[in-house]
């Protein structure tokens, strides 16, 4: 069975990037444009990983994997933040609400098909 990924990222080119990544590694993805939806999205789909953005207007991608690992039906979702963000703070306040890894921008490819696959290792 295909894994799915919720790619959740308010800026539409670096979206379609990972979203275009992620469906060549063998990934079905699922896009959100704003931490609403991509919460929304991912109680509803229930996807094996979340690739969250930090920084969204009005509400933060802190907040939104808070939000989802105090939820009993989303709290085992793996979440990779992929974030401009840089500062040793920010990481680990992103480790501190359920991340599992970090990824700053700008990123490679590669990188994120590293990052994604130590958390699942088959596309397939």
């Amino acid at each position: 069975m295909q894994q799915t990924i919720l790619v959740v990222e308010d800026e539409p080119a670096v979206r379609e990037l990972e979203a275009n990544a992620l469906t060549r590694l063998g990934y079905q993805v699922l896009q959100a444009a704003s931490a609403e939806e991509g919460y929304g999205l991912a109680r509803q789909q229930q996807p094996d990983l979340i690739i969250l953005d930090v920084m969204f207007q009005g509400k933060d991608g802190f907040a939104l994997a808070r939000k989802l690992h105090s939820l009993d039906e989303t709290r085992h979702i793996p979440i990779i933040f992929v974030t401009a963000k840089d500062q040793p703070d920010d990481m680990a306040r992103g480790f501190a609400v359920g991340g599992k890894i970090y990824l700053t921008k700008p990123f490679t490819e590669k990188n994120l098909e590293t990052a994604v696959r130590s958390l699942l290792p088959s596309g397939e």
